[in-house]
């Protein structure tokens, strides 16, 4: 059954987010490239560039020795 473009926009975004999130976690066949990919997409934005490298920055200092 496919859904239409209206319908599409319809579905509640937590539950694509959930969705998305059941995927990556079952069934994403290159865990570290989607995630690569997700990560770049946000440091090319205005938006989000900071957060993205505060939140790369942050992780970087608690795992680097590890």
């Amino acid at each position: 059954m496919d859904l239409t473009d209206k319908e599409l926009k319809e579905i509640d975004i937590n539950d694509k987010i959930d969705n998305y999130v059941k995927w990556f976690r079952e069934d994403c066949c290159d865990p570290y490239g989607e995630l690569e990919w997700l990560i770049k997409t946000l440091l090319e934005t205005d938006k989000h560039k900071t957060d993205m490298m505060d939140i790369l920055n942050d992780t970087y200092e608690l795992y680097k020795n590890n």
